[in-house]
């Protein structure tokens, strides 16, 4: 927007209404429960936290624990055999204040937001990056290649394996030294 002086009455009220409607969103943004001294988060789950407990903290404790926040179970989660939950944010609280109030509990091992996990992987193998690999194109890829297996496509849409499938190698020898 340009706020330069306007050169006629229209302007002037387009003006004065942009700045109106600019005042009227900044009210309302500081109506927003937000913590002043925030730090800026990666990306997460608006109004979700996950909750790891100490060893032995029993069911009655976790509900106990939820209830002095405010904070509501939405599912229990199973972190490497040990007690986690991801609860909901109480209405008007931000993430970081019923983060900062689970943290006061010593059956509370950690509290952090509901974070939005990407995978952004590159492979380091030479003759992919430079192209070489044109088997591993398909149709649909860049550069193009209709006999190629499609890999690259498969791999862009996020399939990149499963831990269900079992391939067996057999093999000559083994090259410690070798990149890949």
């Amino acid at each position: 927007m340009d706020f330069r002086q306007p050169t006629s009455v229209r302007a002037r009220r387009g003006a004065l209404a942009a700045l109106v409607g600019l005042a009227t969103t900044v009210t309302a943004l500081a109506a927003t429960p937000v913590d002043a001294a925030a730090p800026r988060l990666a990306p997460h789950v608006a109004g979700r936290v996950i909750v790891g407990y100490a060893p032995g903290t029993t069911t009655v404790q976790r509900v106990a624990l939820r209830n002095s926040t405010g904070a509501r179970l939405e599912r229990s989660l199973a972190t490497r055999g040990r007690g986690a939950d991801l609860v909901a944010v109480p209405a008007g609280k931000s993430v970081l204040s019923t983060i900062a109030a689970l943290k006061k509990n010593p059956a509370v091992r950690y509290a952090e937001p509901d974070y939005i996990v990407t995978k952004q992987a590159t492979s380091n193998d030479p003759y992919w990056t430079n192209g070489s690999l044109w088997g591993m194109q398909g149709d649909g890829s860049s550069p193009a290649n209709q006999f190629g297996s499609g890999a690259a496509e498969a791999w862009a849409q996020g399939y990149t394996g499963s831990k269900n499938v079992v391939v067996g190698i057999i093999d000559e020898g083994v090259q410690i030294g070798h990149a890949d």
